[in-house]
């Protein structure tokens, strides 16, 4: 039977429809990696996904769990994405709103609707999951551009993720009575609300260079060598490479440096809500700190950074 719409991710119809649905509360960053996946493994088109279909991807997740090929918490993330991502189109299609509501994956309701996700909340962080301090300080003193080292500055302390980081725009950074602020708009499942994260002094000086060392048409604020945007990817192959080379071990990347920069947060005494509300998560995922070791507590002066600005400023 020929497909009433052509519903491969690079068509028009879809790219629309999916750019709608990321302005919504329940909308993922992740979605068109997770049906990717999901149309690579079931070999089947997006809108004729089954709920069988949906129950044997999930158990393959769970055998990438097993080999360790991924860690859970990225497959408890991608099964949320398309759960989600199902339901928004069974609401369309309710209204009739979505072309070829005839489709199974609206004609039988959300496919992944039925799935539980058998992966506990509470992951916990160990002493091997975490680089040392020297290592940290050996990799700052070796990153080879400004933008590489402001990236790892940014996760480690003030622990924003390599999305972020990669995505950062000049005018994200504003500056209050002389204190300079990082504007993060945060979407989750209370919606989407701006969040003004205090710079460290330390960063203030480095950041503010890089906004002068680039052409003022330059919209982001970590540029590349070829003047493009630092891409994640070549951020992290960045990184990589001087951890490779220089043997500091399997576990410094951009997301150990930004766990890190949490677990110091709590040890030095921020109270869990507020380390939340500064990261934009849900406190319950803050269980996964707990059993790291004491060791990590440092001059709270110097490593804690948890001021958020409450004022929204004017756009």
């Amino acid at each position: 039977m020929d497909c009433p719409i052509n519903t491969k991710i690079n068509d028009s119809y879809f790219t629309k429809l999916l750019a709608e649905y990321k302005t919504t509360p329940q909308g993922k960053k992740n979605t068109i990696s997770a049906l990717r996946k999901l149309v690579n493994r079931s070999g089947k088109e997006i809108f004729y996904i089954t709920q069988n279909d949906a129950k044997i991807f999930y158990d393959s997740c769970m055998n990438d769990i097993l080999n360790g090929t991924y860690k859970p918490l990225y497959i408890k993330t991608l099964i949320h994405s398309l759960k989600a991502f199902y339901k928004y189109i069974n609401e369309l299609s309710a209204k009739n709103e979505l072309e070829g509501s005839s489709f199974p994956c609206c004609c039988n309701g959300n496919p992944f609707e039925s799935i539980i996700i058998a992966i506990p909340d509470k992951l916990e962080y160990h002493e091997a999951d975490f680089p040392s301090m020297e290592n940290v300080d050996t990799l700052l003193s070796l990153c080879s551009t400004p933008s590489l080292k402001a990236a790892v500055c940014l996760a480690f302390r003030m622990c924003l993720t390599i999305s972020d980081i990669s995505k950062l725009k000049k005018k994200q950074i504003v500056i209050d009575n002389d204190k300079m602020y990082i504007k993060i708009v945060c979407k989750n499942d209370l919606g989407e609300y701006p969040r003004y994260l205090a710079v460290p002094d330390d960063l203030y000086t480095m950041l503010q260079q890089l906004c002068n060392n680039t052409e003022p048409t330059y919209e982001y604020l970590l540029i590349s060598k070829r003047h493009t945007p630092c891409a994640v990817r070549t951020l992290e192959h960045a990184l990589n490479k001087i951890v490779t080379e220089n043997n500091l071990g399997n576990n410094l990347t951009f997301s150990s440096l930004r766990n890190m920069g949490i677990r110091i947060l709590l040890n030095n005494g921020a109270f869990p809500r507020e380390v939340a509300d500064y990261l934009g998560i849900q406190g319950k995922w803050l269980s996964r700190y707990e059993n790291v070791p004491r060791y990590l507590i440092k001059d709270v002066n110097k490593f804690s950074n948890i001021e958020i600005k409450q004022t929204l400023f004017e756009q």
